[in-house]
């Protein structure tokens, strides 16, 4: 899977204005990083990744395979 499809994942059905304020980033980022154009800064990826119940890392290492 990858990044972008992750993102969404655990986004869920999280309104995705809601999300995007929840995480610190401006909406348009997160629909930047959903479809696949922009990959989250470290710090970023590390607060999606702890609302998706992993770490950055994980997160990361999980589209690799």
């Amino acid at each position: 899977m990858k990044l972008c499809e992750k993102i969404e994942q655990i986004r869920g059905e999280k309104n995705s204005f809601a999300f995007a304020k929840i995480i610190g980033i401006e909406w348009e980022d997160l629909c930047r990083f959903e479809i696949g154009t922009k990959v989250p800064d470290r710090k970023t990826l590390e607060r999606i990744a702890e609302l998706g119940g992993t770490t950055a890392d994980e997160l990361i290492e999980s589209t690799n395979n």
